[in-house]
């Protein structure tokens, strides 16, 4: 039959091997989807700063177990605790101090058998047995039952062998010490809650209802009381505004309601029969046992007078600590009203010296501006002026050359008037006036200065070179 499910095995898909081992709640899958989820949360920028908060809150979950109590206990920090809920008295299933512990057991009782015995004491669980040494633990649900199967129980015959039955001591318990006058039990449970579970948490009050200073927690687990005791050892813990660190110890609950019975007792011992050979007698005055017994008296006497000096010793240095902590929170708490007042001085002096400078730093500009504005008005001016004299000086060109072009149109017509000078098809032409006593210079196509002249004989124009008459040739300017 197995090798069929070998077979059946070996012969699976590859889908059937993937969903394996990427299956939901596989390790890789809850890996990617892990992944997955935090690229979804940085790809969403309107929620960038609750993504941050949110990663900050789960992170002391993924450090190791002292990071995680410093974390919580930071937290408590940051409220009061004058307004703390009220302790739930009703008694937990399966607490710690419901465990028994059974002795004499024999190699053929087995887990079953125990169950058996104490099932109709209510609900069992956490059955142990450990043949080689023979005892064994079982826990019940409530701690009344657990009283009455150990009362009841205690004793009894089971396969030959006669059962040891007492409460089990928890390992999970811790005293507490130095509290202050306002710890209340709500409180401690809420001071030592960051450490883990607690079951229960007490303060202890004298025949008058005020605290002893002490108080016990019961932890669900062992480890949990370590890490109290670790930690309230190595750093200071206050449980409120009173600088007194609690001190905390481990504490081994023993049940005292029976104590110690002679059916427990090892009756073996010749030292047991020695010691209950005789009853008990009042001793007679003057006698040697008198004598001894006066001294175990003035010895006792002793202890407890010294027991008391040290304790008022304890009360007095006590207060001393307590007035000396006075006065010094009064000078720390001066001295930093003192800090503050010089930090806020100093501040004064920096925000005046900045406004000095933003004042001196706007007058600057001003200052710079107007400069600005007066060189820009003095540079359109200037602008303005280039301008208009440029535009003076146009026109006064444009009117000379005005009166230019008017004294050549005059210049022109007078000498068409004056003189009927000739052209290419009058050149050839007959002449019937006289010879003329001027002559009209003129530039022909050979490159030098000709003259036409009509002698009165012939009646017709000639030309002659004046340069070579020595007579300089007009210019006419426009």
């Amino acid at each position: 039959m197995a090798e069929n499910t070998h077979i059946g095995n070996v012969g699976s898909t590859n889908e059937d091997l993937r969903k394996k081992k990427f299956g939901r709640r596989g390790r890789f899958s809850s890996k990617n989807n892990h992944t997955e989820q935090t690229l979804r949360e940085m790809s969403q920028p309107q929620t960038c700063e609750d993504n941050l908060l949110e990663r900050e809150q789960r992170r002391p979950f993924n450090r190791p177990y002292g990071e995680k109590c410093e974390y919580a206990i930071s937290q408590l920090s940051f409220a009061p605790t004058n307004e703390l809920p009220c302790l739930d008295l009703k008694e937990k299933k399966f607490s710690g101090r419901n465990r028994l512990y059974i002795g004499n057991i024999g190699t053929g009782i087995t887990s079953e058998d125990l169950e058996a015995l104490f099932k109709p004491y209510g609900e069992v669980s956490e059955i142990f047995v450990h043949k080689d040494k023979c005892f064994g633990f079982i826990k019940l649900d409530y701690y009344a039952n657990a009283v009455k199967a150990r009362k009841e129980l205690d004793g009894v015959l089971l396969k030959s062998r006669n059962l040891k039955l007492k409460l089990s001591p928890s390992c999970a318990i811790v005293k507490v010490r130095n509290l202050s006058p306002f710890v209340t039990s709500e409180l401690l449970l809420h001071a030592f809650s960051p450490f883990g579970e607690v079951e229960h948490a007490t303060v202890l009050v004298d025949e008058r209802g005020k605290s002893t200073g002490e108080g016990f927690i019961d932890f669900v687990r062992k480890n949990s009381a370590v890490q109290a005791i670790q930690k309230c050892r190595d750093k200071c813990y206050f449980l409120s505004y009173a600088l007194r660190p609690v001190i905390v110890e481990p504490y081994d609950l023993v049940d005292q309601t029976v104590g110690l019975s002679d059916k427990h007792f090892n009756r073996r011992n010749n030292d047991f029969y020695q010691d209950r050979s005789i009853g008990p007698r009042l001793a007679e005055l003057g006698s040697f046992e008198d004598e001894y017994a006066s001294r175990w008296k003035s010895l006792f006497d002793l202890y407890g007078q010294k027991e008391e000096a040290i304790r008022l010793e304890f009360k007095m240095e006590r207060d001393k600590l307590e007035a000396q902590m006075e006065y010094a929170r009064f000078e720390q708490e001066t001295e930093t009203l003192r800090e503050q007042l010089r930090a806020r001085e100093l501040n004064k002096e920096r925000q005046k010296k900045e406004w000095e400078a933003k004042e001196r730093f706007a007058e600057e500009e001003k200052v710079r501006a107007k400069a600005q504005i007066r060189q820009t008005e003095e540079g359109l001016q200037a602008k303005l002026m280039r301008q208009q004299k440029d535009m003076e000086l146009r026109q006064e060109e444009a009117s000379l050359l005005m009166q230019a072009q008017n004294l050549n149109s005059i210049l022109d017509t007078q000498e068409h008037l004056e003189y009927d000078a000739p052209t290419s098809s009058t050149r050839e032409m007959p002449v019937k006036y006289g010879s003329f006593n001027s002559s009209l210079s003129h530039a022909g196509s050979d490159g030098f200065n000709q003259v036409w002249k009509r002698p009165a004989i012939e009646g017709r124009w000639i030309r002659e070179d004046l340069e070579n008459r020595g007579f300089p040739s007009k210019r006419r300017r426009f």
